[in-house]
């Protein structure tokens, strides 16, 4: 009787000692996942097909699938997608439909910490080659279109009294770079100017904007910006009160100029908040191969 009972208290103690286990490790998991920064670096949409469809190789005159998976890979949701294939030859290859949309995305967060998925079937058939030709490589090309944002915080030392070599409450900078806040739009560098002004100081921040990703920004808007709550007069490439720019295939890099004044005898730390509206167009080149079985190479 007494064995009986040491071995159900023991069991208790073992399947207790499991679940506390087990919660730990929960526990753990979701820490690391609050606790994952993904507003840093370079990431944005990605666009590819599923393995074997449509195959490698196509025969004459035969149906096919095309799936595309379309992969936000961002820290911020894509929305408005239109999602095109361009360019193929519909003497031989014809698809179900040539052109998509996707209103909503959503970015890698808490919520989603691979970032959301869709995919996309087109039924594809393909016509005849040429007699005795083996085979007809098709390329084409798979365009995005997309609006998304970035969103850029950073903590800046602020020195009114710039005469004053060295100030312990803080480190003065005159210039920061970035790798990337999770988005192809990147804030890249970072000016921190002041200069004397009637109420004390002036404070002039010029933000470098450059594309970073795979494909084109096509316009960037100039949202809200904050300096320690504060909202700040900001514009485009110094042209007073523009908001918007679009961009050429040429010109992706912008520069935001931001000004301010600031009061005080000593440095102190703030915060700076910015954010950015931008179109995009991503575009990759495929290609279909139609090949004839019965001619040999």
């Amino acid at each position: 009787m007494k064995t009986t009972l040491a071995m159900k208290a023991i069991l208790i103690v073992l399947i207790v000692a499991s679940f506390l286990l087990l919660a730990g490790c929960g526990s753990s998991g979701g820490e690391k996942a609050a606790q994952t920064n993904y507003k840093q670096g370079i990431k944005e949409l990605q666009l590819n097909f599923l393995e074997n469809a449509p195959p490698k190789e196509i025969y004459p005159e035969s149906s096919f699938k095309v799936i595309l998976e379309v992969d936000n890979q961002a820290a911020y949701d894509v929305t408005d997608s239109n999602i095109k294939i361009v360019g193929l030859d519909e003497k031989y290859f014809t698809l179900s439909e040539t052109r998509t949309t996707i209103d909503l995305l959503s970015g890698r967060s808490l919520q989603f910490p691979e970032g959301e998925r869709t995919y996309l079937p087109f039924d594809g058939f393909s016509g005849q080659l040429f007699e005795n030709a083996e085979q007809y490589k098709a390329n084409f090309f798979l365009v995005a279109d997309y609006n998304s944002q970035m969103d850029f915080s950073d903590s800046l030392c602020l020195a009114p009294n710039f005469y004053e070599v060295y100030d312990a409450s803080c480190e003065k900078e005159s210039k920061k770079t970035y790798s990337g806040q999770g988005a192809p739009l990147v804030l890249s560098q970072l000016e921190i100017i002041t200069f004397p002004s009637d109420q004390g100081a002036e404070l002039e921040l010029r933000a470098t904007l450059s594309n970073r990703g795979k494909g084109r920004i096509q316009s960037i808007y100039l949202g809200r910006v904050q300096l320690g709550g504060k909202e700040l007069e900001c514009s485009i490439n110094g042209k007073e009160g523009q908001k918007k720019i679009e961009l050429g295939k040429e010109q992706q890099e912008v520069l935001v100029i931001c000004r301010t004044d600031i009061n005080g005898n000593s440095a102190y730390t703030t915060t700076l908040a910015m954010n950015f509206l931008f179109s995009y167009e991503l575009i990759q080149q495929k290609s279909l191969t139609l090949i004839n079985p019965g001619v040999k190479s």
